[in-house]
C-alpha cells in the first residue's frame, strides 16, 4: 500500500541510489529510493517533538555520517546510517539580545571541511564547528553583524572558502575553514537580500530574492556590478527568484514568483527572457535543495502553506541536461511503527496532552486541518517559518 507524498528539505544521498531525509511536516527519518520514489521509514529523531515542523534545514553526509542542520529542532543530529546510531548535540539557546534570532529557523547552512563540520546560523549569531571523528563541538564562531540578515544554504565554496548570502540585506559572510577566521561584506548598494549565489570561474552572482538588482561581485578586488535592466513583462510579487544557476557563459535566474526564467550574459549582464513561467501567477516556487547535479523546486500556493498542502508539486531540474521532471516521494506502506514508536514514546518526546491512536493515524495521513489541531504552536510564535 503507498501512502501520501512526503517532502524533505534537508536530505543527503549515502550512494547513487538511496538517500536519508528529515520530513518537513512531522519528525521522522526515512530512506528514499531515487530510482522508484519510496521511502521507508526509518526512525524519529531522539529527544525532539514529534509535531514539530521543519526541524533540520539541510543534511551533508561525512563517512558513514549525516548531519542534520536544526532549523526547528534543538539538536544538531549526526546519524549513522549503517549502525543506526544517533548522537544528539545540543544547540544552546540565545542568551544575548538578537533581533534577528527565530526559535524555528536557528541554523541552515551546514558544511564538511576535513574531519570537521561546519553549522551555519540562520538567525544565531555563532557558526559551531564540530570534530566528526569526535563528535563534538570543538569551537563556536562568533559573527559580528550589525546587519539584519537570515542566511539560508548552499552557499558557495570555493579554495576552502564559504561565500553565503543573506537573504533579506546585501549581507555576505566569509568563513576561511582553513584558518576559521570570518569576514562580513556588504554587496551592492540595490541588493535587498539573495537566496544563493554562484560561480562563473571568475566572479560570483548574487540574483535577487527580496526585489532589486543582480550582482556581480569581485570579493578578491571587491569589485561590484550592478544590472536591473530586466526584461520586457517581467512580473513578480514580493519575491522574485530563489535561485542562480551558471552554465556555459549564461547565469540563469530561477523564478519564486516572476513569470519567467531570467538570462543573464556575464560578459554584458544583458538580460532576457529564457523561458515564462505564466502559471505562476498562482503561486510561488521554493528551493529544496541541489543534489548530485540537481536542482529540486517545490511549486506551492503559497509561503504560509508550502509544507502541508497536499497540492504542492516538486520538480527536479538536471542541470547538465537541461532536463525537468516531476518527483513523487511516497511511504510505501503506511509504515506503522512511527505511529507506535511516537505514541509510547521509544524515541520522542511526547507532550502533556494525548490523542488516540485512531486520531494519530488521522494526523500522519490526514489534512493540514487535521494537522493543526494537534500541532503544538504554543511557544515563541514567529510568524512565517520561511
Amino acid at each position: 500500500m503507498i501512502g501520501k507524498a512526503e517532502c524533505f528539505e534537508a536530505m543527503a544521498y549515502v550512494d547513487e541510489r538511496y538517500a536519508y531525509g528529515s520530513c518537513m511536516d512531522k519528525n521522522m527519518l526515512c530512506r528514499i529510493d531515487r530510482h522508484t520514489g519510496l521511502c521507508e521509514y526509518v526512525t524519529i529523531f531522539p529527544d525532539e517533538n514529534i509535531y514539530e515542523e521543519r526541524l533540520h534545514m539541510k543534511a551533508v553526509v561525512v563517512g558513514d555520517n549525516i548531519v542534520f542542520s536544526p532549523a526547528a529542532a534543538k539538536n544538531i543530529a549526526i546519524y549513522n546510517y549503517l549502525t543506526g546510531v544517533f548522537m544528539m548535540i545540543p544547540v544552546e539557546e540565545e542568551k544575548t539580545i538578537n533581533v534577528n534570532y527565530r526559535c524555528k529557523m536557528k541554523y541552515g547552512e551546514v558544511v564538511v571541511c576535513g574531519k570537521f563540520v561546519y553549522v551555519i546560523p540562520a538567525t544565531c549569531l555563532s557558526i559551531i564547528k564540530i570534530d566528526i571523528e569526535k563528535q563534538e563541538i570543538v569551537k563556536t564562531i562568533r559573527l559580528n553583524i550589525k546587519q539584519k540578515y537570515i542566511f539560508r544554504k548552499d552557499g558557495l565554496i570555493r579554495n576552502n572558502i564559504l561565500f553565503l548570502p543573506s537573504s533579506n540585506s546585501n549581507v555576505v559572510i566569509e568563513l576561511n575553514m582553513l584558518t576559521d577566521d570570518t569576514r562580513v561584506h556588504k554587496v551592492g548598494d540595490n541588493n535587498n537580500g539573495s537566496w544563493s549565489i554562484c560561480d562563473d570561474g571568475e566572479t560570483l552572482w548574487l540574483v535577487p530574492f527580496v526585489p532589486g538588482a543582480v550582482v556581480r561581485w569581485n570579493p578578491d578586488t571587491d569589485e561590484i556590478w550592478e544590472y536591473d535592466e530586466y526584461p520586457m513583462g517581467l512580473k513578480y510579487t514580493n519575491m522574485i527568484f530563489i535561485r542562480g544557476v551558471y552554465k556555459n557563459g549564461i547565469v540563469y535566474a530561477i523564478p519564486s514568483s516572476a513569470n519567467m526564467v531570467v538570462a543573464i550574459e556575464i560578459k554584458t549582464g544583458e538580460m532576457s527572457c529564457y523561458k515564462r513561467c505564466d502559471e505562476n501567477s498562482d503561486g510561488l516556487v521554493a528551493y529544496m535543495g541541489t543534489y548530485d547535479g540537481s536542482v529540486f523546486l517545490l511549486k506551492c500556493k503559497s509561503w504560509k502553506e508550502w509544507v502541508h498542502r497536499k497540492d504542492n508539486r516538486l520538480f527536479e531540474w538536471i542541470v547538465e541536461s537541461n532536463e525537468v521532471k516531476e518527483v513523487v516521494y511516497c511511504l510505501d506502506d503506511n509504515k506503522n511503527k512511527y505511529i507506535y514508536d511516537a505514541l509510547i514514546g521509544a524515541n520522542g518526546i511526547i507532550k502533556e496532552k494525548t490523542i488516540e491512536l485512531k486520531r494519530f493515524v488521522e494526523y500522519i495521513s490526514g489534512s493540514a486541518a487535521e494537522r493543526k489541531e494537534y500541532k503544538d504552536d504554543t511557544d515563541n510564535k514567529v510568524g512565517k517559518i520561511i
